[in-house]
């Protein structure tokens, strides 16, 4: 029986040196790793380690301060991206929010709509601001 190494490819998730500060708390201070096709990983540390921030990051909802990310041969580690170019990110990459929280800047109305609301060039700007709910 003769034993066969597994062909590499490009990782689909890529990042290097990644850095993500909130004013001077470094959470994340030069992580670099890569996943392959198929790899299943898990994530663990403690209770404010880094870890929710290391996936908020991988996905854009977290803009990094600084490092190198790549999704899919996609390099996404610009400061700022397009409506179309996180439209095609998070079509790549999703995640469950562990306590499905919500976007704090819209109100909830706006973050149950945010799913459908899709137009030829990604997520356009809400036009009409509704109330906000009420308990």
């Amino acid at each position: 029986m003769t034993a066969t190494m597994p062909i590499t490819t490009d990782p689909v998730i890529a990042c290097e040196n990644l850095h993500k500060s909130y004013g001077s708390l470094e959470v994340l201070k030069g992580v670099s790793t890569a996943f392959q096709k198929g790899d299943v990983v898990s994530i663990i540390g403690p209770s404010g380690c880094g870890k929710s921030t290391f996936l908020r990051c991988l996905n854009r909802l977290e803009a990094i301060n600084q490092g190198h990310l790549e999704v899919m041969g996609q390099d996404v580690s610009a400061p700022k991206l397009s409506w179309k170019a996180l439209y095609h990110l998070r079509s790549q990459v999703s995640m469950v929010f562990q306590h499905f929280n919500l976007f704090p800047h819209l109100t909830v109305l706006e973050n149950l709509m945010l799913s459908p609301r899709r137009g030829a060039e990604g997520f356009p700007p809400l036009t009409a601001k509704p109330s906000p709910c009420t308990t």
